[in-house]
């Protein structure tokens, strides 16, 4: 796993992506580095989502590559994936488990000992009261969910935190929380990418990226 000594980022060069025939997005060229806190702007059905995606190494890009560089070794897309955490609408969480029972299974399945004091650092910190970690999901508010979306995505201490829509259903105190752990995870040397049209969540990156000016070209996608 990367950590905070090792300097490590990715590339994205000349990267576009279709769906089907149609086009979103276009010429993507950047590089993250440790520490950055990127902000992906731009209006609904830009692509925000799709393009935080393929920088994770979760989905290929049409066109255009990524790579994922630790010193001097760059890895293979799927050779990232332990390495990264998502917080996002469509992160499947199981309704029938705790929000300690969801945890225990994000590290189990990862091959992670999954730790109690471990289970309840994270928890505490996203901001869950104590007297919800063993009751299940189903019973759990928006708000309380989207808290163990957060967690499940820092429990492996991810190098690479992706968050899509991090604020959704979150009260005031919620989100000045994501503000801090994104903070946090940037000054211990991770990477974080942030997909929002949020004015407020675009002001605490301090890289940003507007898909509105890689619109696509009329082309033919074969």
């Amino acid at each position: 796993m990367f950590g905070p000594v090792m300097e490590h980022h990715l590339r994205a060069q000349e990267v576009g992506h279709a769906f089907g025939l149609r086009p979103v997005f276009e010429g993507v060229t950047l590089e993250c580095r440790s520490g950055q806190i990127w902000g992906i702007l731009g209006p609904n059905g830009s692509g925000k989502s799709t393009l935080l995606r393929i920088l994770g190494g979760l989905l290929e890009p049409t066109w255009g590559e990524v790579r994922y560089i630790r010193g001097e070794r760059a890895f293979s897309r799927s050779a990232i994936l332990p390495w990264i955490g998502l917080v996002a609408p469509y992160a499947n969480l199981y309704e029938e488990f705790s929000a300690y029972e969801n945890l225990y299974w994000v590290l189990a399945l990862r091959g992670q000992r999954p730790e109690p004091d471990r289970l309840a650092a994270v928890l505490e910190r996203v901001g869950l009261a104590r007297t919800w970690w063993q009751e299940p999901l189903r019973t759990y508010s928006s708000g309380m969910k989207q808290r163990v979306r957060l967690a499940a995505a820092l429990v492996t201490e991810p190098s690479l935190l992706l968050l899509d829509e991090p604020t959704s259903n979150l009260d005031e105190a919620g989100v000045r929380q994501v503000r801090q752990i994104l903070e946090e995870e940037a000054s211990g040397g991770h990477i974080v990418l942030l997909a929002t049209n949020i004015p407020e969540e675009a002001s605490w990156c301090s890289h940003r990226l507007d898909l509105r000016a890689h619109r696509p070209r009329k082309r033919v996608v074969y």
